[in-house]
């Protein structure tokens, strides 16, 4: 009984442990710069997010590695938007200005606005 209690603190205390600094590393992260407000332009591609999710984001959001784009910023909306995308996913877009835009949700990034090709 006292090792079962024992071990449920443990565990407990190392959630709060990662959660405190993924929190703490949080703030270091670039930023979303948040979504068009209703009835302002949106140049946002529907099929990505439906419109409601895109944002642009501080330099250092896109980082090229291999195969593709990592893809990590503290959104808007107050969670860590974190994700992959290969090479050839229909979800790189051109960017449409000098920026570069993110699109994506708690469960995942949904596609990036680059500047590709020269």
């Amino acid at each position: 009984m006292l090792l079962g209690l024992i071990v449920v603190l443990a565990i407990t205390c190392l959630m709060v442990i990662v959660i405190l600094a993924r929190s703490v590393n949080a703030t270091d992260l670039p930023r979303g710069l948040g979504h068009p407000k209703p009835g302002e332009f949106d140049p946002y591609a529907k099929d990505c997010c439906h419109g409601q999710h895109c944002e642009p984001v501080e330099s250092g959001a896109v980082v090229e590695v291999p195969g593709g784009y990592q893809v990590t910023y503290l959104a808007s909306r107050g969670f860590v938007a974190d994700g992959f995308i290969p090479y050839g996913d229909p979800g790189i877009l051109q960017s449409f200005n000098q920026q570069e835009h993110a699109c994506a949700t708690a469960q995942g990034v949904k596609c990036i606005y680059i500047h590709l090709g020269a």
